[in-house]
């Protein structure tokens, strides 16, 4: 029985965390399911630490301290041969346990937290590379810097078994290398002091998918993983600014043909983001040629797809209020909002509300459709030869909205970070936010570039170094008159 003193069959797993195990054989549904390793079921074996050796006992010498030891190999509780990290008075779990179920509970929130099931018999790759993220998240989190080198060795070992796979013909194109990939890439995203660690990753990675077809992600295994690499590759092409595959109609279609229903608001919202790396590399070329009537005409082109995208942006948000008017609500603004003087210089808030969600995911809709508005209004300022004052007037009042409705939603972006959810989605759309309201508004680009900093020291403060290109992206494009979206 769960939670009851005693004997029990059930696995080491289920013992540990405190749940009913379903006693299958060779391994339990619930282990099966949070990815764990399962020993099966069997008699109860409780696990004790007496100076370093590991004995079979019931409640006697036992130990009530937290310490971690040097730990390189692998163990079960119920035939452990090396030390283990004390949590609780009677149990003790292996380190590599803890820090795996501690990244999975802290990384994998809202639709990554499905579990993805690989056919395949072999993820070894998939399995070092997430063992080696977990362990140095876990030893950054508790500012414990033998662990964090222990994750980075682990890293590094892990890195030289996928280019060993990358350069064997049928390794190259098993799923546990693309789920490798993933984790490395956001390993480097998180804690690496390489400003585009993630980048090469998502690139990497995008050249595989190329290599392999959409064909080969109709598989949910394989779906379920590409949805979570997308905004990724999308974000690694706008800072490369080059194109992306994934913007093509059949990498939009074919690898849903069996799952429609997966479809969600935030897959197609990508649908119309994966378009967006294309007008950059479109607009960076043009500004790198010459000028006459020839790329007059490109202007023109340029200007067209943008209209087009917003035009689709538009439906696409219409659609959504529709359908989540419970969704999103508004409360009293809270008194970290920036203030402004008003007319007669008295000090009053910039929004006397801000704006709260159902889920996380309605939350990143709206923040990055506000996010992926700001940028293709400004591609299209850039991108008119005249600029009429109607149309400047009319663009300008949209960005301040865009930016004011992405700045209202932080406060309940951070509220979810304090429960453990990730914030990395963040940064784009405050860095929209800055080129649209910060600009303008020294009062709030300060606010704003503040919360830059904070999320970028957050996410790679944790080796001691500050995340260059996260934490001074409002400083990017130099002058005020910039108005590079990237």
């Amino acid at each position: 029985m769960v939670g009851v003193g005693g004997r029990s069959k059930a696995c080491d797993q289920c013992r540990r965390r405190r749940i009913k195990c379903d006693l299958d054989q060779p391994a339990c549904k619930k282990c099966v399911k949070a990815g764990l390793k399962c020993g099966g079921s069997g008699a109860i074996t409780f696990v004790f630490h007496d100076s370093g050796k590991i004995s079979h006992s019931t409640r006697t010498d036992r130990t009530t301290s937290l310490e971690i030891i040097p730990y390189e190999t692998e163990a079960k509780v119920s035939n452990a041969t090396g030390p283990f990290i004390t949590l609780y008075p009677t149990l003790l779990v292996p380190p590599n346990d803890l820090f795996l179920n501690f990244a999975r509970a802290r990384l994998l929130k809202g639709p990554d937290s499905e579990d993805i099931i690989s056919p395949e018999p072999d993820n070894s790759l998939t399995d070092a590379s997430f063992l080696a993220l977990a362990t140095t998240y876990f030893g950054a989190e508790h500012k414990d810097n033998s662990v964090v080198q222990r994750g980075l060795r682990r890293y590094s070992h892990a890195i030289e078994q996928i280019n060993s796979a990358l350069g064997d013909p049928i390794r190259c194109l098993s799923l546990d290398l693309l789920g490798a990939i993933v984790t490395m890439s956001l390993h480097e995203y998180l804690m690496s002091q390489r400003d585009l660690g993630w980048v090469h990753h998502a690139r990497g990675f995008e050249k595989l998918m190329q290599v392999r077809g959409p064909e080969a992600f109709v598989t949910l295994p394989a779906l379920m993983l590409m949805e979570r690499t997308r905004v990724s590759i999308i974000f690694a092409a706008l800072v490369t600014r080059q194109q992306t595959i994934i913007a093509r109609p059949e990498w939009k279609t074919i690898p849903w043909a069996l799952f429609p229903d997966r479809k969600t608001p935030m897959q197609r919202l990508l649908d119309i983001f994966a378009d967006c790396p294309a007008l950059l590399f479109t607009q960076t070329g043009l500004k790198k040629g010459s000028s006459g009537e020839r790329n007059h005409d490109k202007y023109q082109n340029l200007l067209q797809a943008t209209e087009n995208l917003l035009e689709g942006l538009d439906h696409f948000q219409d659609g959504w209020k529709s359908t989540h008017q419970e969704s999103i609500w508004e409360v009293a603004s809270p008194e970290t909002t920036p203030f402004t003087l008003d007319e007669e210089e008295n000090l009053v808030p910039f929004w006397t509300s801000v704006l709260h969600y159902k889920s996380l995911d309605d939350a990143n809709v709206v923040m990055l459709g506000s996010a992926i508005r700001i940028f293709l209004l400004l591609i299209y300022l850039d991108s008119t030869p005249s600029r009429e004052w109607g149309i400047t007037e009319s663009v300008s009042a949209q960005l301040i909205q865009a930016g004011t409705t992405i700045c209202r939603t932080v406060d309940y972006q951070l509220q979810e970070t304090r429960k453990g959810a990730s914030n990395h989605l963040l940064i784009w759309p405050l860095k929209m936010a800055y080129d649209a309201l910060g600009r303008e508004n020294p009062l709030l680009g300060e606010w704003l570039g503040n919360h830059l900093d904070n999320i970028a020291n957050g996410l790679a403060g944790i080796l001691g170094t500050e995340a260059e290109p996260l934490s001074k992206l409002h400083q990017a494009s130099g002058n005020n008159n910039a108005t590079c979206p990237v």
